[in-house]
């Protein structure tokens, strides 16, 4: 799988965009509504407790999408069936692998079909509790363009030593390196605006692994940033998709953006 994958993501899109504009499979939204990214791994077991708890947050306007690179335990079954319950759900099932892409094909997406107000990014582990989400939405009403869900100011975080090590690596990474002043930089629970997503979405290539979220706060950090408070929660069902070497692919992340962005 390549560092960089190149972009832009349009050309890989079009032919399901198109495909599922002629099938109405969604309708416009109105402009302060909300487009939930869910990128996927086998998580389906997950998703069946995720789901009822974003539908149980009272949104308005809203839609969940999941972008899954071709799972095999039943994703797109579960979403299809909750759909036709008359959840606001949709998946995209991709070939392509890789998280980075999977954010920025959900974000693409979610532009053309329903040009939402705000694009929440998270996990679909569980370890991100929805019920965070309106908060991120206060934060954004307030004027900001990107607002992260800090788990370091929401309590003590129980991470093995590893998790850890790579955590605060990945902070001292971004924030001495790159000047991002957040205190979360790994934290894949977010929101952006469309000014946000335009500047990502514009972007000739993009990490496909984890330091994407290093290169998408690169890109926006001279837009104005806020953060809430949440309290991560320990997995249940499945495994991280975490390894060891993403560590390295953070620091190779940054120093490529420190000497040629």
């Amino acid at each position: 799988m390549p560092f960089f994958f190149s972009w832009p993501l349009p050309q890989r899109c079009a032919a399901q965009v198109e495909k599922w504009k002629q099938k109405q499979v969604a309708q416009q939204m109105v402009d302060d509504s909300i487009a939930i990214i869910l990128p996927t791994v086998h998580e389906a077991e997950n998703l069946r407790a995720l789901i009822p708890a974003i539908a149980a947050l009272g949104l308005r306007d809203y839609h969940v999408l999941i972008v899954d690179d071709d799972s095999r335990d039943g994703t797109a079954e579960y979403i299809n069936s909750k759909s036709k319950e008359g959840v606001p759900t949709l998946c995209f099932t991709r070939s392509t692998h890789g998280y980075g892409s999977a954010v920025l094909d959900g974000l693409n997406l979610a532009s053309v079909w329903w040009s939402p107000k705000y694009y929440i990014t998270m996990d679909a582990d569980l370890q991100q509790d929805p019920k965070y989400i309106p908060s991120l939405v206060a934060k954004a009403d307030d004027g900001n363009d990107v607002v992260v869900a800090s788990k370091y100011r929401g309590g003590r975080v129980n991470y093995s030593m590893f998790r850890t090590l790579m955590s605060y690596g990945a902070r001292f990474i971004t924030n001495n390196l790159l000047g991002i002043s957040v205190s979360d930089t790994t934290s894949a629970y977010r929101l952006y605006n469309k000014k946000a997503v335009s500047k990502l979405l514009n972007a000739r290539s993009a990490p496909n692994d984890y330091s994407f979220m290093t290169w998408a706060l690169y890109r926006v950090k001279r837009m104005k940033m806020g953060e809430v408070s949440y309290k991560f929660k320990p997995r249940i069902h499945g495994s991280s998709k975490l390894r060891k070497i993403e560590i390295l692919r953070y620091l190779k992340t940054a120093l490529v953006l420190r000497t040629t962005v």
